[in-house]
């Protein structure tokens, strides 16, 4: 009896929960700033929360078309380049010239951390975490905020599927692993040059999610 306990829990696996647009909509409209916005990010990127509450705004490009660039260090110290629409960086660079500033004269701190909190300080994962998981409870929803990375690789995953279904030759599953950072050394010199060069399949998926997203 024991062992067959053992056996049931090795062959357990755990389905990441992917939220739905209405979930994802009742906890954005719980969060105040910055944490709405470090929603946005997670949700809209597929970012985890410690890079989305580290972003500096050094890293953001001050001109976008239609995607963006983001350059930072992820999981297992690799450098990623994050697609990020036009519609999140004008509303970061919104957040930045006007809300920032007055959170930021409540101290006399200097950070080039993009996220403060209503204190003046660098808004942290930790706090986004709590302020996340205080969201979703107040709507009901069993959730923590690793969900919005498993929303984003489902979406995504889904707009690339219609690419491929649409005569666009690319590989769904090895595009996602790059853009979420997941992919081996291997993998990621195979596709980094087709996905930074941003076919035009994937260029459409990411817009279509992402401002599905935010």
């Amino acid at each position: 009896h024991a062992a067959s306990k053992v056996a049931a829990a090795k062959a357990y696996k755990k389905v990441p929960k992917a939220l739905s647009a209405q979930d994802a909509q009742s906890i954005s409209a719980g969060l105040k700033l910055p944490y709405s916005l470090m929603f946005k990010w997670c949700i809209a990127t597929g970012l985890r929360r410690t890079n989305v509450a580290n972003l500096t705004i050094a890293q953001l490009p001050e001109e976008v078309d239609e995607i963006a660039y983001v350059t930072l260090t992820v999981k297992g110290g690799k450098p990623l380049d994050v697609p990020v629409t036009r519609a999140l960086m004008s509303v970061t660079w919104d957040y930045i010239e006007t809300v920032r500033p007055r959170l930021l004269s409540k101290t006399r701190i200097e950070t080039d951390r993009i996220f403060v909190n209503e204190k003046g300080m660098p808004a942290t994962s930790s706090s986004y975490y709590s302020a996340f998981r205080r969201a979703a409870m107040l709507a009901g929803i069993r959730a923590s905020p690793h969900c919005t990375r498993h929303t984003f690789a489902a979406h995504m995953n889904a707009a690339l599927e219609r690419c491929v279904a649409s005569g666009v030759g690319i590989n769904p599953t090895k595009v996602l692993q790059h853009i979420l950072g997941h992919s081996s050394p291997a993998t990621t010199e195979l596709y980094l040059d087709a996905v930074k060069a941003m076919d035009l399949g994937v260029l459409r998926a990411l817009i279509e999610v992402q401002e599905s997203l935010e």
